[in-house]
């Protein structure tokens, strides 16, 4: 099924990015890759010039997805995705800083496609990354 979304605006003023939530959603389809189970996909639209290191948060867990690039949209097939179904949260990290921007809580179940967009906004909800 396909779920969109909008629940994270981000954007990059000078060297600072900022963040704001939405809402709203559709459903369609379900996606299959090479005759395999139902994938479930993260879509991440960048409207902004800046790029942006993108996480997932679940179960206490940081998962690095991958990076996209500014004015870019980038699918990214979602780790355990059975296991995502009961919620997870998106931290999109802009390149070479240690701050990063949290989205409202996603439910996904398998086969779902849930899409959000990065743009110009007010910073909403920042959170410190660290290494362990």
């Amino acid at each position: 099924m396909v779920r969109t979304a909008a629940v994270l605006a981000l954007a990059a003023a000078s060297s600072a990015a900022c963040a704001s939530a939405g809402g709203g959603e559709t459903v369609t389809g379900s996606i299959q890759r090479n005759g395999e189970d139902a994938v479930t996909v993260l879509v991440v639209e960048n409207a902004s010039a800046a790029h942006f290191d993108v996480h997932v948060l679940h179960a206490g867990h940081l998962h690095r997805l991958g990076r996209v690039m500014g004015k870019r949209t980038v699918e990214f097939d979602l780790p355990h995705a059975a296991a995502l179904a009961d919620g997870f949260y998106m931290i999109v990290q802009p390149v070479g800083t240690r701050v990063g921007y949290l989205s409202s809580l996603f439910h996904a179940a398998s086969g779902e496609r849930v899409a959000t967009r990065i743009d110009a906004t007010v910073m909403a909800n920042a959170v410190a990354l660290r290494s362990t």
